[in-house]
């Protein structure tokens, strides 16, 4: 008896252990996420900055497609 109860102790402890060890993948993956969205928001403003610097309208034709392009590899890559 005294050994099963044991072993229903250990078990419980590695459940605890497991779940901690869960709850800080995924606060490791939510940091690694805003790291990357960050990342991606500043390349995007010194690419939105480069083109403007020579003349391009951001916000139309290839400017356009390359940013949007950035911005959606960079949102694959959050992920």
């Amino acid at each position: 008896m005294a050994t099963a109860q044991f072993q229903a102790a250990v078990a419980r402890n590695n459940a605890i252990i497991a779940d901690r060890a869960a709850a800080d993948a995924r606060a490791r993956g939510d940091v690694a996420s805003a790291q990357r969205a960050t990342q991606t928001r500043l390349l995007l403003g010194r690419q939105r900055v480069a083109q403007a610097g020579l003349g391009q309208l951001v916000g139309t034709g290839s400017a356009l497609d390359l940013n949007v392009d950035l911005a959606a590899t960079g949102k694959l890559e959050e992920l």
